[in-house]
């Protein structure tokens, strides 16, 4: 079977690193394929973010595809991963409708198996863990400290009000996505 993974970019680092966590998923499983959608646009993606989409795009140019959200969030689709890089550590509240709607429907999407956050799940504040509006669901959050970490967003703290959010009575999985023990080093499970 095909493994479609569900990526969503943000403009910055986050995204960037959504991306660059695509790249190593694809590599190390040839049966995955990736749908992307850039939250804010690919004019918006700043530099580091921009050149790690090219990265994709260039070495695993038939396995990704890059979707507007409707059409990655139709119903029929299926996902054994969503990879959620849309908001990192910079983000601040309020966030736009368009955002806060992209992230309504990946909740509610019946065809995600698992939902995995890069450092932190889209609109958490990442000192308190506290909801600053629509926050993806993660069950996984996977920090890649590809280009930064932000001690505070490790805290107990920060980490026991996420589990309490989003656990539903099983907690919030702290993995290392690129991890040997990582959730994608199976996604046929």
């Amino acid at each position: 079977p095909i493994w479609r993974i569900l990526v969503l970019a943000g403009k910055g680092h986050n995204g960037g690193d959504a991306l660059l966590a695509t790249r190593a998923i694809l590599r190390a499983h040839r049966r995955a394929e990736a749908v992307v959608v850039l939250a804010f646009g690919a004019g918006e993606l700043r530099p580091l973010a921009g050149r790690a989409l090219d990265w994709l795009r260039r070495e695993e140019a038939s396995r990704v595809q890059i979707v507007p959200e409707a059409t990655a969030l139709a119903a029929d689709r299926h996902y054994a991963l969503c990879l959620d890089g849309i908001f990192g550590f910079q983000f601040r509240a309020p966030m736009d409708p368009d955002t806060a709607q992209l992230i309504a429907r990946v909740n509610m999407h019946k065809g995600i198996r698992l939902r995995a956050a890069v450092d932190l799940p889209s609109g958490l504040d990442c000192d308190t863990g506290d909801p600053l509006g629509p926050t993806v669901r993660a069950t996984v959050i996977a920090p890649t400290c590809m280009f930064g970490f932000r001690r505070s967003a490790f805290s107990m703290q920060s980490f026991t009000r996420a589990s309490s959010l989003f656990g539903s009575g099983e907690g919030v999985s702290l993995w290392v996505i690129f991890g040997e023990n990582s959730p994608c080093s199976d996604l046929s499970g």
